[in-house]
């Protein structure tokens, strides 16, 4: 849990003007962070018994995602897109969020939220 608040730090540090730490530096730290996060979920799913079971829980829909913010940064890179202020927003509230979702996926509190809606 230590690990996913340090990676939910890291983006939100870099919305304080002046930001602590360069984009650069922030960008490789978020790659790791995800690349972590990614191994770790494709590894459950390697050994899992049941492959399209695995696919159907929330919970490791939560933590696919979080690999799918490692994609879409990569390919930004790589493209040599122009980051306009709403893309910025858009990563600096994505990645927090969905790193939050993947610390609380043990929390009591988001399992009775999970089941109360699934119920209806």
């Amino acid at each position: 849990v230590i690990f996913t608040i340090a990676a939910v730090l890291i983006p939100l540090m870099q919305s304080v003007d002046p930001p602590p730490m360069s984009r650069l530096t922030s960008a490789v730290l978020e790659n790791v962070f995800d690349g972590i996060f990614l191994t770790e979920v494709l590894l459950r799913w390697a050994v899992s018994p049941y492959y399209s079971a695995f696919l159907w829980s929330t919970y490791n829909i939560i933590d696919l995602f979080a690999g799918v913010t490692l994609t879409l940064r990569t390919y930004l890179l790589v493209s040599d897109v122009a980051y306009n202020d709403l893309a910025t927003a858009f990563f600096y509230c994505l990645v927090p969020m969905v790193r939050v979702l993947k610390a609380l996926r043990s929390s009591p509190n988001l399992r009775l939220l999970h089941h109360a809606l699934r119920a209806q």
